[in-house]
């Protein structure tokens, strides 16, 4: 007996989706961090950023970086996006980006966040 190549998550002895089909069902979208090389370009950087993905949510920033929550509904495909952010990135002197899809703990995040609260009750209960 090995390893499964494609290990699902399991939730009370049933398996509910391998990491990738759980990203894809349950995930919210994008996640976008931009580090710029020049603070007082972060107003400029963030209109671009409003252009190109019009339903994007400022999630923090810090005094050099810029972080993003994309949805999906934003994004035509990921080879325009990742020209755009290239363009964005000379047109700007952006320092460097990330755009990747949401991680598995982000959407547990985001699960646990909807849960209705009576399961969250039984739950921490069961726990």
């Amino acid at each position: 007996m090995g390893l499964d190549p494609h290990p699902c998550l399991c939730f009370v002895s049933r398996c509910i989706g391998s990491i990738q089909q759980l990203k894809s069902k349950f995930g919210k979208g994008y996640l976008l961090e931009i580090k710029v090389k020049d603070s007082q370009q972060v107003d400029d950087i963030h209109q671009e950023i409003s252009r190109m993905f019009p339903q994007a949510a400022k999630q923090d920033r810090f005094s050099s970086l810029l972080v993003y929550k994309i949805p999906m509904e934003n994004v035509q495909s990921l080879s325009q996006a990742f020209s755009q952010l290239e363009e964005a990135k000379r047109a700007h002197n952006i320092e460097e980006y990330s755009f990747s899809q949401s991680t598995l703990e982000q959407v547990f995040l985001e699960l646990a966040k909807e849960q209705a609260p009576e399961d969250r009750e039984h739950l921490t209960r069961a726990c």
